[in-house]
């Protein structure tokens, strides 16, 4: 009804319906004297898991209700249960019960009444958590008719007699958006609308009224003609405007009358509105049970509760009614009040204000404010439901048990035991590399998976891994869809043999108690990287084996961090970019707003950034929303996960997921998966198909030459986990020689171990680790050179020297990790008193404990190391022994920004990258039949897959023969022919761009009326003009040219770098002038004068003043590096800094922190800017025969150092050099539509080229 109620009155007049209602509330006596009400209970609180809905943590709201006393809590967040286990966590820390319900949006249709509003769902018990988390997985995703609120067809199914969740879910009516509240407040609404209506006619009466009707009617019936006076004629125009003011008065009065007589009619038929909300709830008491609905009643201050409550009342009947918090931020002070409406703000980070106390508040509190409202009779039902509905609601807690997937068809165990026993034979055929500490490491692990309930999980992984092996196999052994292993899982023997994983942990000494640990009762995490190009088909391939709700996505819960928060705070002041990223600037390292005493001064000094700050301090830390797990997945033991768990939908993937994070849904009893997209897999696969022959992964040798060329040089770029400038460094200083090297290398590149690093490296080039008094040590730490580098290490040395089972030596670990300090303590004494025994004083060995303790820190898990140096050795073996297919590969699998570097990969190589063709390229790049790389068009920066999808397929019915062909078939839009044009991909028709540039539009445009002239009128005159002016067109791309330096930038724009610059002709020149000058790769520490192009060019801002500096890569045809121009310098040079721009610096070479994990940089000192020569002019000219006239032009412009000159027949199409060179003053002639010269990319090489006929013109 009350959508009905707009009509254009006054602002003003909107306000005086709730003044008058404030000012008869001040003079209400209290109904009822509240003095015994029974306090402690809190029903209707939400948290900030309530997106932009409620603000308080869950922390701040125990500890304002355990200062309150409280004896139960009643959490009921809107539309999720997301905070369930963190609720949990909290009940047991501050001893308060806590019931976990939610509230939910219901779109109400029952014949020809139709409700929206909200309702509450407590659970009376466990079942009554299931109940509640299926309506809301159903609810979440919505209908058309619904919006993603739960339909009245949703909560008959589940909750109607009959049902199975009939009795186990209680009911409530809801708050101030409650679905009675919605209803029943139109009948308030009208009556003050009505009012409004009323007052308006009243004051248009009485304006009508005072009107001179009868002279002005006077006046615009007289004749006013050009005799008439100006004194009539404004008359006349005053009269006749006010006359047009009363019209309009007098329409706006029909339509109030109109208005009054609706409303009117509307209330005089009231009751059927609360018959409607008592037919309602007499509906939902059927439903649910008597015993179980409730009709809520909230009183927060507001102007509308006088009104409405007691209409609620009288729908409720003999109802049970309870009265409940619906509080959303702990306290009614300033602070929290501005937090909730900056939380419950729009989108766009806009001011919501709110009427009312949503505030934590005493029970007798709420019953005090609804005894001014309603009779004393009625409070005691409330406070009497109220108590009762927390009592009866169920206290939450997690399931007890698992719920692990169950492999269909078959007993887990059974199963595992048979493939176990069928490939082992496949691992270790005739039992070759079979030892009996394989044997009793088998045993020992399968009485561990079988013991811990995960032999149905190990089927199920295997079931997976073979479904996609199978996959591979379809392919010929063309593809590597799967890695070979991931995490602690590495070191089971039970996954190797099962193919789960690639690497034989007993051989590689690897432990399985780092993944299973009887001790440490957790779910094994068993993570596999899979090739994006096969993820769907393996989510659906699943999904048919196991249900389609038996797997879903995980989610994960956002919270805003100090950056984050300036923004929105920024967004609601309305304040400018610069002055937010000034202030995003200033943000200390820790990530912390309080703690940035640059930014406190900057504000202090700045009202608005004084303001922003306020705001971002009350936001920092806090919820900002629900994402989703890039690749967690949950299996369950039921066909549909929403009866362990509650989903939602996200409707950003189309996926369902859980409401419950990562760890929270192992805590629910759940199984997760993580099935990761490694984007190396698809370049792996499309290097096996390029190279077109069987390539046994599994099986490549390990090669001395890898180790050599790729590792031991630090060619490492596009090889997985090792192309960094610092790991390339890094193995260099190294020189890995094998598999163990390398995993080594992976394991110590991190802040922290990498400290380590040149004493290893020490360790390292003298052929010997660090020695210990121990022989049991030395051993231990043989593979990492005497430190401490792996997890796996520690727990051995707890074991064999402190006495440990390898069980508490796992405990041991996690405790270093996550520096339990006074769990160590109580291992301390074994282990040093193990390494008194092995014969080390105990001055030493409390040192290596304190060493242990430090390394332990950063120690890495040795299994996951080791799949990772597998899959690295692969990608180096195919660069190495395949670098165009791996190259090629590269580039369709890797960002736009990364193809310069590939580029300059190919060079030192020797792979020429050929340039974009229109011809010849397609949308992936392609390795032609000499072995040089084709560009791929969908390289070419802001081109579109769309457009060079209609571009290949047109080329494919039939090869675009000229421009005049591609503007007739292959046009898509201006955008995508200027990046052809520019990026070079039509230099077979033209080279010159420039000119072709400018034509193209003209000729489109000419193009397109004959198409429509066509249509029109057929063959017309105009027809055939607009036809000869399109083919005229086409023969006069004319005019200058790019010169070499616009060409340079303007390939570095569209394709990321200069492809046709002459860079090594260029430093040949240089060099003559500048003898000291050195190619990047020549580079040494110290004072260097090196020579190369500016690339990603970046403007940076310092921290403490705000000054400029600049960060780019410099680079050259073989190597680059980084460089920076500290803000002194660049105050001088920033003219000449510019993006592909050929330079010479003069700098400084420094190393860098190893922390930082980056290598050397060029500290900029001075520059020298050079332009690029100029290519050769060629010359469009009618026939050879008749250019007499044209040398003697061009011999005006003769010049002893100039530009090549050549002519091109467009007759027979040969091309001529005339035998002098010519200044650039040549562009000057006055060209017409037979002559018009343009650029050519490369100087022409004719066998005709010395031709008489031009040596005689000459």
């Amino acid at each position: 009804m009350s959508k009905e109620f707009y009509f254009d009155i006054p602002t003003r007049a909107f306000h005086s319906y709730s003044k008058r209602k404030i000012a008869e509330k001040k003079g209400v006596k209290e109904a009822v004297e509240v003095s015994k009400v029974e306090d402690g209970y809190f029903l209707h609180l939400q948290s900030e898991h309530s997106l932009r809905r409620a603000s308080m943590t869950l922390r701040e709201m125990f500890q304002r209700a355990k200062d309150l006393s409280a004896k139960k809590i009643v959490l009921t967040e809107y539309q999720t249960m997301s905070s369930c286990i963190e609720a949990y966590d909290l009940m047991m820390e501050y001893q308060i019960p806590i019931s976990v319900g939610t509230e939910i949006k219901v779109h109400w249709k029952e014949k020809q009444n139709e409700l929206e509003g909200n309702m509450l769902l407590i659970p009376v018990d466990k079942k009554g958590y299931g109940i509640i988390g299926k309506i809301l997985s159903e609810g979440s995703q919505g209908s058309e008719e619904s919006s993603g609120s739960v339909s009245g067809g949703i909560l008959r199914k589940w909750l109607a007699p009959g049902s199975c969740g009939h009795l186990h879910v209680m009911v409530t009516t809801g708050g101030t958006d409650g679905i009675l509240f919605n209803l029943l407040k139109t009948i308030p609404e009208a009556e003050e609308l009505l009012v409004m209506v009323q007052r308006e006619k009243k004051k248009l009466m009485q304006q009508n009224e005072s009107s001179q009707l009868s002279d002005k009617e006077r006046i615009l019936q007289k004749n006013i003609d050009e005799s008439s006076s100006t004194r009539e004629k404004m008359q006349y125009r005053k009269a006749f405007r006010e006359s047009k003011r009363l019209q309009k008065r007098e329409e706006k009065y029909k339509k109030l009358e109109k208005e009054e007589r609706r409303l009117l009619r509307f209330l005089e038929q009231k009751e059927l509105v609360v018959r409607q909300a008592a037919t309602f709830c007499d509906d939902m008491a059927e439903l649910s049970g008597k015993e179980n609905f409730y009709v809520e009643l909230c009183c927060h201050g507001r102007p509308d509760e006088k009104d409405v409550l007691p209409l609620i009342v009288r729908a409720a009947g003999s109802h049970q009614l309870l009265s409940a918090e619906e509080a959303r931020y702990s306290e009614n002070s300033r602070e929290d009040k501005r937090r909730q409406e900056l939380q419950a703000g729009d989108r766009r980070g806009k001011q919501k204000g709110f009427q009312g106390d949503f505030s934590i508040r005493p029970m007798y509190n709420i019953i005090k404010q609804l005894g001014k409202i309603l009779p004393g009779e009625v409070l005691s039902r409330c406070e009497e439901g109220m108590r009762k509905c927390c009592e009866r609601s169920e206290v939450f807690s997690p399931p007890e048990g698992t719920h692990y997937p169950v492999f269909p068809g078959e007993d887990g165990k059974t199963r595992l035991q048979s493939l176990v026993s069928a490939k082992k034979e496949e691992r270790y055929p005739d039992c070759r590399g079979w030892t009996k500490k394989h044997e009793k490491r088998l045993q020992e692990e399968m009485n561990i998976i079988t013991k811990m309930g995960f032999s149905d999980y190990f089927c199920i992984v295997e079931d997976l891994v073979g479904f996609i092996h199978d996959m591979e196999k379809k392919e010929q052994d063309r593809a590597c869809y799967i890695g070979p292993g991931r995490g602690s899982a590495v070191g089971s023997l039970t996954a190797y043999i099962l193919g789960i994983t690639s690497i034989d942990p007993v051989k590689e000494e690897l432990l399985f108690t780092r993944f299973l640990n009887p001790m440490r009762v957790t779910a094994p995490d068993i993570d596999l990287d899979i090739a994006p190009e096969i993820y769907e088909r393996v989510m659906r391939y699943m999904r048919e084996k196991y249900g389609e709700y038996a797997i879903c996505a995980i989610s994960t819960k956002m919270r805003m961090g100090a950056l984050q928060a300036l923004e929105y705070a920024g967004a609601v002041h309305e304040a400018s970019g610069q002055l937010i990223q000034a202030m995003k600037n200033m943000v200390s390292e820790t990530g912390n707003l309080k703690e940035s005493e640059k930014l406190k001064q900057f504000a202090a000094k700045n009202k608005k950034a004084e303001k922003i700050l306020g705001d971002a301090y009350l936001l920092e830390g806090r919820r900002s929303g629900t994402g989703q797990h890039p690749s967690g997945v949950v299996l369950s033991d039921t066909a549909n996960i929403s009866s362990r768990i509650p989903l939602m939908f996200n409707e950003h993937t189309g996926q369902w997921m859980t409401q419950f994070d990562m760890e929270e849904v192992e805590r629910m009893g759940l199984l997760k998966l993580d099935l990761l997209k490694l984007r190396t897999l698809d370049v792996i696969t499309e290097t096996l198909r390029i190279i077109g022959k069987n390539v046994d992964l599994s099986r490549i040798p390990v090669m001395p030459e890898v180790f050599q060329r790729i590792f031991g040089q630090g060619e490492t770029v596009g090889v997985f986990q090792l192309e960094s400038d610092g790991m390339r460094r890094l193995l260099k200083e190294f020189q890995p020689t094998d598999m163990r090297d390398l995993t080594l290398l992976i394991s110590i590149y991190r802040p922290g171990p990498l400290q380590y690093a040149d004493k290893i490296i020490r360790s390292k080039r003298e052929g010997r680790a660090k020695q210990y008094p121990s022989e049991k040590l030395n051993r231990i730490l043989k593979d990492s050179y005497g430190y401490p580098v792996y997890q796996e290490e520690i727990m051995q040395i707890f074991h064999e020297i402190g006495g440990l089972s390898l069980e508490e030596a796992d405990i041991v670990r996690r405790a270093i990790a996550k520096k339990d300090t006074e769990l160590l303590e109580t291992y301390r004494t074994r282990l040093v008193s193990g390494l008194i025994r092995e014969g080390i004083a105990r001055q030493q060995a409390q040192k290596i404990w304190s060493e242990l303790l430090e390394f332990g820190k950063y120690s890495f898990n040795r299994s996951h190391a080791a799949a990772y140096a597998k899959l690295a050795y692969i990608t180096a073996y195919l660069k190495c022994y395949y670098p165009r297919a791996y190259l090629c590969a590269l580039f369709n699998h890797s960002e736009k920004d990364r193809i310069p570097i590939l580029v300059s990969e190919c060079r030192r190589d020797g792979i020429r990258v050929l340039p974009p063709d229109l011809a010849l390229s397609e949308g992936r790049f392609l390795v032609t039949e000499d072995g040089n790389i084709r560009f791929g068009l969908c390289g070419i920066k802001g081109m579109s897959a769309a457009a060079v999808s209609k571009i290949e397929t047109e080329r494919q019915q039939k090869p675009f023969s000229s421009m005049k062909d591609f503007l007739q078939r292959g046009y898509t839009d201006n955008k995508t022919t200027d990046l052809l044009i520019l990026s070079g991909a039509m230099d077979g028709w033209t080279s010159n761009r420039k000119g072709l540039m400018a034509w193209y539009p003209t000729a489109y445009k000419y193009l397109q009326d004959l198409i429509r002239e066509k249509e029109l009128h057929g063959m017309s005159e105009k027809a055939i003009l607009l036809q000869n002016r399109f083919l005229t067109s086409i023969q006069n791309v004319a005019g200058p040219s790019f010169s070499r330096e616009e060409l340079d930038t303007i390939e570095e724009k569209v394709l990321g770098f200069c492809l046709s610059s002459r860079l090594n002709k260029v430093y040949v020149r240089v060099s003559k002038k500048y003898p000291d000058i050195k190619r990047i790769a020549e580079l040494s520490l110290g004072e260097n004068r090196v020579f190369g192009t500016i690339q990603n060019l970046r403007i940076l801002k310092r921290k403490r003043d705000g000054k400029e500096f600049a960060a780019f890569v410099f680079s050259d045809d073989e190597s680059e590096v980084e460089a920076v121009c500290f803000a002194d310098r660049y105050e001088k040079l920033a003219h000449l800094l510019k993006d592909g721009k050929i330079c010479v610096i003069r700098g400084k070479i420094v190393e860098s922190d190893q922390e930082s994990l980056s290598r050397e940089k060029l500290i900029v000192q001075d520059m020298l800017q050079l332009k690029t020569s100029y290519g050769a002019i060629t010359i469009s000219i009618p026939t050879v025969t008749e250019c007499e006239n044209l040398i003697l032009f061009l011999k005006e412009c003769r010049t002893e150092k100039g530009t090549a000159v050549f002519l091109r027949d467009r007759l027979t199409g040969h091309t001529y050099k005339v035998p002098f060179p010519v200044s650039e003053e040549v562009w000057r002639i006055p060209w017409n539509k037979d002559y018009f010269p343009f650029r050519e990319e490369k100087e022409q090489k004719d066998k005709k080229a010395q031709s008489t006929i031009i040596k005689k013109a000459a």
